[in-house]
């Protein structure tokens, strides 16, 4: 008997377009031996559809029309996808695997990975550790810092100082120097990514970031610079990285544009996403692949992107991003993607990599389940 695996994607994200893209991606592209292949696609209001029309880029184009899906749900403690219809639970199946899609907010920041591991359902990604610290560029500086590995300064800006002591905060941007890069602190894809040259723009760039959370990161801009991507897995037990590509960049900053909107629209599937044209999201984004660097840069990236990996015991694949001076020689750590853009499948290319995610997910996944909390050390009644 074939086993249940549903795609979840979509959310209340800035990123929703991105996770549609990823998802239907994945979707016509990979098959799961012994599984049962289907897509829940949750609505900007946090309501979970299941239905035929979601295979098609098309009839994503505006609002989604949800009038003819089916609505479905999870309960807490129960491995069943639910049927929900006048507020009434209907089992449909046991879900056996779940491939998370979304990208950004509450997909990627754990919250979603937390109601599966307390419905006992395994999924591609880390732990809610491991996806809270990887979405919080502020606390994954606080592991880096913590551990010596290499990341561009920075100050943060928490909203209430930006509210009540601005001052205090534009003293500190004089101190630490122009130019910067202002980016929210939980955001993906780039979006509200700003580089600032002049102290007249710094007031608007820290307003947008705020428009998407509640601390912004302030970093010291690298202008001459290239810039390295790196996808690490697990594989058989181990830790490998994939070959390493180099983004073309437009301009100091890689915008949300140059990696969904720069790639080649002229592919199967390809249509309007609401005012996105989908050109196959970060696959056909333009780069080098491999990149053109030497054995010691080499070395250098794929080191630094294990230990990360491994000191946050993240699962499946994780996308790392890293920034190179060309003037100093020196080599930073950019940012983790817990969930990134079409799961980086491009960067592995091989038949078997949804069965890889899998095997590999369903082992890492068994040793939490199994942990059992039995010696009463904090028992009071």
């Amino acid at each position: 008997m074939n086993k249940n695996l549903i795609i979840c994607y979509g959310g209340k994200s800035t990123e929703k377009d991105v996770s549609i893209i990823t998802a239907l991606q994945i979707y016509k592209k990979f098959k799961a031996k012994n599984y049962d292949i289907k897509l829940v696609y949750i609505d900007p209001l946090g309501d979970w559809y299941m239905g035929e029309k979601l295979a098609e880029f098309k009839n994503y184009a505006g609002t989604m029309n949800c009038s003819k899906l089916q609505k479905v749900g999870l309960k807490p403690n129960d491995n069943y996808l639910y049927k929900i219809k006048n507020n009434r639970f209907k089992p449909l199946f046991k879900i056996d695997f779940v491939l998370n899609c979304c990208h950004g907010g509450d997909g990627e920041s754990g919250k979603l990975t937390a109601l599966f591991q307390m419905c006992g359902i395994a999924t591609n990604t880390g732990s809610c550790a491991s996806m809270e610290i990887m979405m919080d560029k502020f606390l994954t500086k606080q592991l880096l810092i913590a551990n010596e590995l290499p990341t561009v300064d920075f100050f943060a800006i928490e909203k209430k100082d930006w509210l009540h002591n601005r001052d205090k905060v534009i003293t500190q941007l004089t101190q630490f120097g122009l130019p910067v890069v202002c980016k929210p602190c939980s955001q993906g894809s780039s979006v509200g990514v700003c580089l600032i040259e002049r102290f007249a723009d710094f007031e608007t760039a820290v307003n947008l970031c705020f428009d998407f959370g509640q601390r912004v990161i302030v970093e010291r801009a690298i202008v001459n610079k290239r810039e390295f991507n790196v996808a690490v897995k697990t594989q058989n037990g181990e830790i490998v990285t994939s070959l390493i590509e180099e983004p073309i960049a437009k301009s100091t900053v890689i915008s949300f544009e140059d990696k969904y909107l720069s790639g080649s629209t002229k592919i199967k599937g390809a249509s309007k996403l609401g005012k996105i044209s989908v050109a196959g999201g970060m696959e056909t984004s333009e780069r080098k692949f491999p990149a053109d660097i030497n054995k010691k840069l080499e070395r250098k990236i794929t080191y630094i992107a294990k230990t990360f990996y491994k000191l946050i015991n993240a699962n499946s694949v994780v996308r790392i991003d890293f920034l190179y001076d060309k003037d100093s020689g020196a080599l930073y750590f950019g940012e983790a993607n817990a969930i990134p853009g079409s799961l980086g499948y491009y960067f592995f290319d091989r038949e078997d990599f949804l069965e890889n995610i899998i095997t590999e997910s369903v082992e890492y996944w068994r040793k939490i389940f199994m942990a059992k909390f039995t010696t009463p050390v904090a028992k009071i009644f």
